[in-house]
């Protein structure tokens, strides 16, 4: 199962947000391109998403990992919304991602443009609903089951061990 980064956690809210207020019927107001989502994020470069400019080696790599996620736990890549300046779309690695995900992405640039566009619509309709994210952050959960790991073992010891205590 995937987990995400704090900075990860940080990129998908963002996207989130964007989706949510994304104009009815004009998904391309939801669209960021990377460099402005890089600035956006991290203008002073502290989480490095602006390392590897003008490809955004960083960012990429994060919204990779964060689309895994969104689609390990059934919703649509997210990450649809960040598109590269030249082509106006996610390009071939978001489709290339697609296929490894199990979907059926066509090998031509039609038929990956419009896997785009579907988890695009798909992204803005799931998140302008009525879907809430209750989760807690991956980041979070991991902190909260360390410490009630550290409350077992301190539990356990005194149990078994009063006298120690």
């Amino acid at each position: 199962m995937t987990t995400l980064t704090l900075v990860e956690e940080r990129l998908r809210g963002f996207l989130i947000d964007r989706a949510r207020t994304a104009h009815a019927g004009n998904p391309e107001t939801a669209t960021m391109t990377y460099q402005d989502l890089a600035g956006a994020l991290d203008p002073d470069g502290d989480f490095g998403l602006k390392q590897g400019a003008p490809r955004f080696t960083r960012l990429i790599r994060a919204l990779f990992h964060m689309n895994s996620y969104e689609v390990e736990n059934g919703r649509p890549m997210v990450g649809a919304l960040a598109v590269s300046k030249a082509t106006g779309d996610s390009g071939s690695g978001f489709a290339g991602l697609g296929r490894e995900l199990g979907f059926l992405v066509p090998r031509d640039d039609e038929g990956e443009k419009e896997f785009w566009q579907t988890q695009l619509d798909q992204a803005i309709e799931h998140w302008s609903g009525n879907h809430e994210d209750s989760g807690l952050p991956d980041f979070q959960f991991a902190a909260i089951m360390t410490e009630l790991s550290t409350i077992k073992k301190t539990l356990q010891q005194h149990l078994h061990n009063p006298a120690a205590s």
